[in-house]
C-alpha cells in the first residue's frame, strides 16, 4: 500500500524485473499501477549475470512481453546484474530521461500540425445521425504526465475508437515511450 502511494507522488517509477523469470502479470499489474498513477516508467531486468546467449534472450524477452501485454510494448528497459555492476552506470541518465519526458512540453504550433496530418490519414467518423465533430485545435493543458486537450464543436461526436486512434497517433509521433499522455476532449466556446 505504501509503494501504491508513493507512486502517486512520483514522476518517474523503476520496476525492476527478474531477468530469470522474464516479465510477469505480477509486473504488467505493477506497470500498469504505476501508468494509472502518472509515472513515466523504466523497466530494470536485474540479474543479467545469469542469462546465457544475452543478446538473443533480450530479444526473446521483448518479444515475449509484446506478445503478452501489447500496451507495454513500448516501455523502455535496461538490462542490469547489481550483482556484477553491469550496466548499472547507464541508470541515472536513463532515470533523467523518463523524467525529461515526463516534464516534456510540446508547442501548440507542432501539436496542430500533427492534428492536421493525424485527420488526414484519417478522418473523425460521423456519428449515427451523420453528423461528424469538428476538432478546431489542439494545446498542451499540463506536464507531469504530459496532457493534451482537444477543443471540439460537439465533444460527444468523437468516439471512443476515434479518441483512441488520436491517442496511440499523438504518441508514436511525439516519440512518448513508458509515459503516460493524456488526452482530453473540451468543447470549443
Amino acid at each position: 500500500m505504501r509503494a501504491l502511494t508513493a507512486l502517486q507522488r512520483a514522476d518517474v517509477a523503476c520496476l525492476v524485473v527478474d531477468a530469470t523469470q522474464g516479465f510477469l502479470r505480477q509486473e504488467a499489474r505493477l506497470a500498469g499501477n504505476a501508468m494509472d498513477a502518472g509515472c513515466s516508467l523504466l523497466l530494470i531486468y536485474n540479474k543479467w549475470d545469469l542469462i546465457e546467449e544475452r543478446e538473443a534472450s533480450w530479444k526473446r524477452m521483448l518479444a515475449e512481453r509484446k506478445q503478452r501485454y501489447p500496451t507495454l510494448t513500448d516501455l523502455p528497459a535496461v538490462p542490469v546484474s547489481a550483482a556484477e555492476r553491469v550496466h548499472l552506470g547507464k541508470l541515472p541518465a536513463l532515470i533523467q530521461q523518463r523524467a525529461d519526458e515526463h516534464r516534456r512540453t510540446v508547442s501548440t504550433g507542432d501539436l496542430n500540425r500533427w492534428l492536421e496530418q493525424a485527420q488526414q490519414r484519417r478522418a473523425p467518423p460521423s456519428n449515427r445521425v451523420g453528423k461528424v465533430p469538428k476538432i478546431y485545435y489542439v494545446t498542451q493543458t499540463g506536464t507531469r504526465p504530459p496532457t493534451f486537450t482537444l477543443f471540439v464543436n460537439a465533444p460527444d461526436r468523437l468516439s471512443p475508437p476515434y479518441r483512441r486512434y488520436l491517442w496511440l497517433d499523438l504518441t508514436a509521433y511525439f516519440g512518448f515511450r513508458g509515459t503516460p499522455v493524456r488526452l482530453s476532449v473540451r468543447k470549443s466556446e
